[in-house]
């Protein structure tokens, strides 16, 4: 059961957007910063936010143009989303964080994994790290429709409709979809990821279709300190579908492998 508020947080401008965030947990604790997937918020890690807050200092970020946060002018890409976070870190003066990033935090976390002395651990579920992981599926992203969407998922957009300030759902939508097939240098980290000296977490579900086993099973081979956890019964959310069996390891990863840590 969700018993956080998500409307008391702050706004942080930067590059044309306002981003919204918010903090939950001791101020004593490790930092633990939260980067939710495309089309969504930083209430998609409802269900393991509980467990997450009584150990850490929780920091969860809606991306430029989702949930609470303005999308800005220009494009959206991943190097872009990667800037916004630097900058709100460096403006909370945070020590180097731990991520949990989902689906394109999970892109994201891989990035700013490159960054040096920011990221100490990172957990990525379902975070592709090539374009070529998705060559599968550019029909399919290059043929999403606002319509199409909301008729799909009509619950992802009544709630951006409600939070967000400046809703425009069609414009987010397709900046979002040139974000996932963008091969340029602004978009995913590609081979680059083999310099990303933190430990790595790589979650899937094994139901996932957008991140598929030989992409998880690649991406941890060229990790130089990798862990790789493949979730039974679990789709590409999986921290939602098995938040149970999930959230065990996590912690454990988390606490540098020394068990699950005790609530502060």
């Amino acid at each position: 059961m969700n018993s956080f508020d998500h409307t008391s947080g702050s706004f942080f401008t930067h590059d044309g957007a306002r981003l919204y965030y918010e903090q939950h947990g001791p101020g004593s604790a490790p930092w633990l910063v939260l980067l939710h997937g495309g089309m969504g918020s930083i209430e998609g890690f409802n269900r393991i936010l509980p467990a997450l807050a009584g150990r850490f200092r929780v920091l969860g970020i809606d991306s430029r143009g989702h949930g609470r946060s303005t999308l800005g002018d220009g494009r959206l890409t991943y190097q872009r989303l990667e800037a916004d976070v630097a900058a709100l870190l460096d403006h909370l003066q945070t020590e180097p964080v731990r991520i949990i990033g989902f689906s394109d935090g999970g892109t994201l976390g891989y990035r700013l994994a490159l960054r040096r002395n920011v990221v100490e651990r990172l957990v990525a579920i379902g975070g592709s790290w090539d374009w070529k992981n998705h060559a599968e599926d550019q029909a399919l992203f290059r043929g999403l429709t606002g319509a199409g969407w909301r008729q799909k998922f009509p619950d992802s957009h009544a709630t951006y409709q409600q939070i967000n300030p400046e809703p425009d759902f069609d414009r987010l939508l397709e900046a979002t979809v040139r974000m996932w097939t963008d091969a340029s240098e602004t978009g995913y980290p590609g081979d680059a990821v083999a310099r990303i000296q933190c430990p790595v977490l790589v979650m899937r579900g094994d139901e996932d279709p957008l991140f598929r086993r030989e992409a998880a099973f690649t991406l941890a081979a060229r990790l130089p300190q990798a862990r790789l956890f493949n979730l039974p019964f679990a789709g590409h959310e999986a921290h939602e579908d098995q938040p149970d069996l999930c959230l065990p390891v996590i912690l454990r990863f988390l606490n540098d492998g020394k068990g699950y840590g005790a609530p502060v």
